[in-house]
């Protein structure tokens, strides 16, 4: 299991993803409160309010880069020890021990809401959950 840190409101923007620290609910926020004490954020059914406290970072995994769209291979160099993940002009590699880390810049990158600012940052789109059938 990974380790995630507390959750900041700082940290996030409308259209990140965050789970509920007690269930396994995944959720999308859709306000953050201007002291950054409660969010409100919505989970396909309904919206809700929500102590920040009660939510949390989703881990990044290969699982969620394959859901946003992401492709995998791996750098012929180091054969499997190292996984490289492209979109457009963002591009991460996961090496074993070491996780995921943005590619040219080392940026080690823990979560989805984060992969999801930053890949903002790069690229100036919105990372979208691609639908699981």
């Amino acid at each position: 299991k990974q380790l995630i840190e507390m959750i900041k409101a700082t940290d996030l923007r409308i259209g990140n993803y965050v789970k509920d620290k007690k269930y396994p609910i995944t959720y999308k926020v859709t306000a953050i409160g201007e002291n950054g004490g409660w969010m409100q954020v919505t989970d396909e059914f309904e919206d809700i309010d929500s102590a920040i406290e009660k939510l949390e970072p989703i881990p990044l995994t290969e699982e969620w880069l394959l859901r946003m769209g992401f492709r995998n291979g791996t750098l012929k160099k180091y054969k499997k020890e190292v996984g490289m993940w492209r979109k457009n002009k963002c591009s991460l590699y996961w090496q074993k021990g070491k996780g995921f880390r943005l590619s040219g810049k080392g940026i080690k990158v823990k979560s989805v809401s984060q992969l999801q600012n930053l890949y903002y940052f790069l690229t100036g789109k919105e990372l979208v959950l691609n639908k699981i059938n």
